[in-house]
Order: structure tokens, then sequence, then C-alpha cells
């Protein structure tokens, strides 16, 4: 679908030409006015130009940015470009009309969608009807009509009920029928010829001889995603799951696995003890979460404890997680997690993750084997990660004096572990501790020391340290700052009261509207008088070139890590053009050299890129999203956001396809050499070195 999308939108974002010769001046004017949302002098007054323009890939671009502001306002504008001549338009406006009702009541769109289900001959552009009218919220007759077109549009355009629309279609089609059981949950009420086509879905492809090296992944993703509408919705029987389970791609037989368990018949378990054999170790992580919720561990844990010593790191992890749980053979348990907790090295060169992740699970399990030099050995360790890990273990052990003295570490996250475990033991007995975090500039840890305080009897002395924090790091004026700042607002609106009043009113003119807003909202109660929220914007981040997008576009950035192996990233210009141009922008200032990817989640992200290697620490000012049509693949590079428009530089790598996050996160990058080393990214492993490689 991109390779399809591409060569349209890029000749219209990298030359902006246009029959009247303005297109450069049109192009510069609807990036600027997409990026303001609409708040810019000119307004909308770009695009709305943009969609009346000779040009298709001008209307083209004009429109996917009117979706973007996720305006119902903005429908009936954006109605007419669905009927263009031009196949690229009309995808890109169907998209934009499910995105201008995100969240909202989709009643109308999905009618006006329908009428082009039976006239729609382009087979891209069938997949954009099906994926958009399976992500709008319906109900009743609405939701059960989109389903009929869902199946009409999974056959052929030319009205042939029997041939299977081509692959790109049914992958819209695939991603529209799980997009309403996710959505919706298991009563979804998918009606009983959806279940059926998407039972014939299962096998989609495979009769073809398609082999797991196939080049093209279309036909397996069709089918993962008909597995997993399926199985969401109670409709997965035994023979579709023992189809899928036997399947020559690995992702289709892990989303296989991911319907397993909930049954707990002796039949599910011994899909799954195989599922813990397979030969991918993606299936192999799955099937321990399945062997969880199967219950049968309660019985036997010793079939994932031979999986402790997987070769995979990652599976590795899972088994020794999942051992963090009582099961019938404590002793086999206990003694398999303290071999490998003391098997921890005294250097910070890697090798510390099993031990880490067996200590936390001994803790929970086996406390008793846990003995003070061991963790003296964690709390001790030259790598924060690990010390970390050692306050987990001491909040399990109720080591108060040990989480004491690791709230006064060196390393920010070590503190942020430290007080949330002493706060759980403690409650607000651990105040003194938590109020003295107040003092710290770790975004992160400050959010947690504000949430902690809810409901302290300290409030005198909690009041003055979190009033000092909230005018310090506002000063630094920084959007990225956003979350703590409203939650030391919160605490103040808590503990504070007509005395604050003069110290906060200079905040009804932030530079972050949020936080103006709780201002306004505090001082009226404070008051009795009605406050108003007058924010000032800080300046945006530049805006790309045309010379520049035309760089990127013949660009990949390289990612050298310290472990070794590279990640080759391809930009996105085309589809995210002020991400795409942020990204290498930091990347050739050197931003990014020695950086970590501080979250590794199995079978779905690594994420990276934080000076403080914590969610809440990054690069601002926020980015604007340009969410699009790209899909969460696996291997395509997103940016971390905490709601919208709230970028700070901060990246991740889908290691699954991950279409829940599709029309929420940003895509502006695909890794296309190194998935291996990325496969193998570790918690805190470094990037050594990023940089901007020409094509």
């Amino acid at each position: 679908m991109r390779r399809f999308w591409y060569v349209g939108l890029v000749t219209g974002l990298m030359a902006g030409c246009s029959p009247g010769g303005s297109g450069p001046l049109v192009m510069d004017a609807m990036l600027a006015a997409e990026d303001a949302r609409g708040a810019s002098p000119e307004g909308l007054t770009p695009l709305l130009e943009g969609i009346a323009s000779g040009d298709a890939s001008v209307r083209a671009v004009a429109v996917r940015a009117l979706g973007r502001l996720e305006r119902p306002d903005l429908v009936g504008d954006i109605l007419p470009l669905a009927f263009d001549d031009d196949p690229i338009v009309r995808g890109e406006a169907v998209n934009a009309l499910g995105q201008a009702v995100l969240g909202e009541d989709g009643d109308e769109v999905a009618g006006m969608l329908a009428s082009r289900v039976p006239v729609e001959a382009d087979s891209v552009v069938r997949g954009v009807l099906a994926r958009t009218l399976g992500r709008l919220v319906l109900g009743g007759e609405v939701l059960k009509r989109a389903q009929d077109h869902l199946l009409q549009l999974s056959r052929r355009a030319d009205g042939s009920s029997e041939r299977d629309a081509p692959a790109v279609t049914l992958l819209g089609v695939a991603l529209g029928f799980e997009t309403i059981v996710r959505t919706l949950g298991p009563d979804a009420a998918l009606t009983e010829e959806a279940r059926a086509r998407l039972a014939e879905l299962v096998s989609y492809g495979r009769e073809e001889g398609m082999s797991e090296a196939a080049p093209d992944p279309d036909p397996a993703r069709v089918r993962s995603l008909a597995v997993a509408a399926l199985a969401q919705a109670g409709a997965a029987d035994s023979d579709v799951l023992g189809d899928a389970l036997s399947d020559p791609d690995a992702g289709v037989r892990r989303q296989a696995v991911r319907g397993l368990g909930g049954e707990r018949s002796s039949a599910e378990v011994i899909r799954i003890l195989a599922a813990l054999r397979d030969a991918d170790a993606q299936v192999r992580t799955e099937a321990i979460a399945a062997y969880r919720r199967s219950g049968a561990a309660v019985q036997s844990c010793l079939p994932v404890v031979g999986l402790a010593a997987d070769p995979d790191p990652h599976v590795r992890h899972a088994a020794i997680d999942y051992l963090g749980r009582s099961c019938r053979e404590g002793a086999v348990q206990s003694a398999t997690l303290q071999d490998i907790a003391e098997r921890l090295g005294p250097s910070d060169d890697g090798g510390w993750h099993a031990p880490a992740h067996a200590l936390v699970a001994l803790a929970r399990v086996a406390p008793n084997r846990v003995s003070a030099p061991l963790l003296d050995r964690f709390a001790t360790h030259p790598s924060p990660f690990v010390r970390a890990y050692a306050a987990r273990a001491s909040g399990l052990l109720a080591d108060e004096p040990r989480l004491r003295r690791l709230a006064e570490d060196g390393d920010a996250n070590v503190r942020t572990a430290a007080i949330r475990e002493l706060g759980n033991l403690q409650g607000h007995l651990a105040d003194d501790v938590v109020v003295a975090q107040l003092g710290q500039d770790d975004p992160q840890l400050l959010l947690t020391a504000a949430r902690l305080l809810e409901g302290t009897d300290e409030t005198e002395v909690a009041l003055e340290q979190v009033l000092a924090a909230f005018h310090r790091v506002s000063a630094e004026r920084r959007e990225t700052s956003r979350d703590p700042r409203l939650a030391l607002l919160a605490r103040i609106g808590e503990f504070g009261g007509p005395d604050q009043v003069g110290g906060l009113e200079p905040y009804l003119k932030d530079f972050d509207a949020r936080v103006a807003e709780e201002v306004a909202l505090l001082l009226t109660t404070w008051t009795g008088t009605a406050r108003t929220a007058a924010h000032s914007t800080l300046p945006r981040l530049e805006l790309p070139t045309r010379d520049e997008l035309d760089r990127l576009a013949r660009s990949d950035v390289v990612l050298e890590m310290r472990r070794g192996g590279t990640i080759r990233i391809r930009l996105m210009p085309d589809v995210a053009p002020t991400n795409a141009a942020r990204f290498a922008r930091l990347v050739e200032a050197g931003y990014f050299d020695g950086l970590t990817f501080h979250r590794v989640q199995p079978n779905f992200v690594i994420q990276g890129g934080s000076p403080g290697a914590n969610e809440y620490w990054g690069d601002g000012p926020y980015s604007r999203d340009e969410l699009g049509l790209v899909s969460h693949w696996r291997g395509t590079v997103g940016l971390s956001t905490r709601g919208r428009d709230t970028g700070d530089a901060q990246i991740f790598v889908n290691l699954v396809d991950n279409v829940r996050l599709d029309h929420n996160y940003t895509i502006f990058g695909e890794v296309v050499d190194g998935m291996d080393v990325v496969d193998a990214v570790l918690e805190g492993d470094v990037i050594e070195r990023a940089r901007v490689e020409r094509r």
C-alpha cells in the first residue's frame, strides 16, 4: 500500500509542482497550516485551497492534513475528494474521513463510505475503505451493514462472489474486522457471515504454496489478522486454531497462541506445550503467557523451567518472570532462580538481565533465599538498571532501610523505583523520603513523587517543596515537562489555598495550554471569581524545507549499537515530514549518541532515545502527530507520545505487527536492515553512534 502511495505523494511533497506554478508555496503553506493545527493566522485557508488544486499530489496532501486535524466539522470539506479521479487522493480522503471522526459517532461517515463500495474499482482504495469502515464508532444496524460491506469488499470488484479480492484489499478487510472486535470487545457481535468469511481467510494464500521465506507478507498478515479477530470474538474454534498453529508463518502461529489458554482444557494445554517448543522465539515467548493463562502452572511449572536456559534472551527472561509465581515444584523453581541470580557479574558490560529478572522473581516466591550479601551485589552494581531491579526486590522483601538508601542513589530512575516501593510498603510514613525528591530535576521522579504525596498529612512542608519544584521546572519553559507540572499542580491544589493565588496568576498565560487551563480552574475555585486562561505559545520546531525533504527521501539513519551490529532505518518524509526531519536533525547533531533503549517489551516494542532513560525525559518542544495509512507492521519505527501531539523525539521499533497502534501513533521510518539486531536489543542497550547516510 505504501509503495503505491509513495510515488504520488513524494513527488508533491518534495517538488510541489502544480500546473499554475505555485506548487512550492502551496506545499509550504499547507505544511505550516497542518503543523499549527489550523490555528495559524491563515487558519485552514491553505488546506482548503489545496483540496481544490489541479495537482493531484497537492490534493492528496491537503486532504490528509484536514483529516489529521480530527475535526468532525471538516467532514463536508473532505467528502468530495473521496470521489476524486485520482485513486491516491480517494484513498487519502477515505482515511481522512475516518480520522476526522476518531472516537466520535461514525454512523454518518459510514453511510458516506458505503456509497463508494459498489463503485470503487481500485484495489488499494477498496482496502482503505474496508479498514476505515472497521475503525468507525458504530453500533446496532449500522455496524451490521458495515460488516456486510466488508464482506462485499473481500470479493473481487467485478461482482464475482466466488473470487477473493487482491491481497492488498483483503488486508484492509482483515484490518477492518480485527479493529471492530478489538474496539468493541468480545460482545462485538460479528455476524455469522463475517465469522465464516474470517475462518476462510485463516488459510488464505497457503494453498498457493507460500513458504515462510515468501517475499510478500500480505497473505500471512491477512491470515494473522483473521485469527486475531476470531480469537478476540471468542469464535476461534479448535479447527481454526489448529490450522493457524501449523502455519508456515511465525506471525500467524504467534497470533494463534494468543488465542490459547482461556479454555483451560487438556487439549489446549497440549497445544501450548507444543508451542513452547516452536522454532520461533516470539512464538515461544507467547506460549509462556498462554501457559500462564491455562492454569496448568498450578499443577507444574517444569515445562517453563527448561526455557529459563533458552538460547533466546527474551524467552529466557519471560520464563524467569513466569517463575515468579507459585507452582508445584517449588524447590526446583526457587533453586533455578537462585542459581541464575547468583550469576550476576561485577561489571556493566551486559549479562545482568537474567540475574536481575531472577532476583525479583526469587524475592516474590522464595524471599528466604535472597540473602543480604546477594541483594547487596545488586544494590551496589555499577549499572543503574540493575540497581533499579534491586529496589523492586527490596520492596517485595519489605526492606525499608535498603529502599531508603536507594532513594538517595545518584541515578534518578533508581530513586524513582525506590520511592515507588516505599510508597507501596509504608504509604505516607515514607513522605519524608518522597518530599526530599522534589529538589531533583528528573521529570519521571518529580511526577512519581507528586503522585505519592496525594493525601499526605504533612501538607505544610510538602506544599513548600511542591511549589518550589513547580516554579523551577516551569522556568525551563519546556513543553515536555507537562506531565510532572500537572502532577505538581494537582498537589498545589490539594495543599494550598488563596494564599497561593498571587504566585500562580502568571501561569494563566503559561506556554502550555493544559497548564494554563488547570491554573484557571484552581484560581476560580480559590477566589470564587471566574478566571480565564490566555496561554502564550512557544516557537514551533522549524519546518523542513523541500530541499531537506528531498535529501531525506534518499537517506537512511544508521544506529551503531555498542554491543555490536547496526540498524538501518529508511525515513518516510512523504508520510511524516516534520518528524522524519526532526529525527534526522537530532541524529546529525549527535543527540542520540550514547543514549539507550530503556524499554524492551518482547512481542511488542523496543523504545529509546531518552536522555534520562525513561518515558518522561525527551527533547522539546513537542512535535505534532502525523498519522497516516502506514500500519504499525513489524519493523516500522514510530514516535513515542503521551497523548496527542506530544512527540519528544523518543522512538520505538515494532517487534511484531502492532495494528492496535494504527491511527494513534506516528510512523516516520522502517527498519530495512538489521531487524536481527533489533530483535537482540536488551534493556539498557546503548546506541554508540547514530548517523545519516545518503543512499
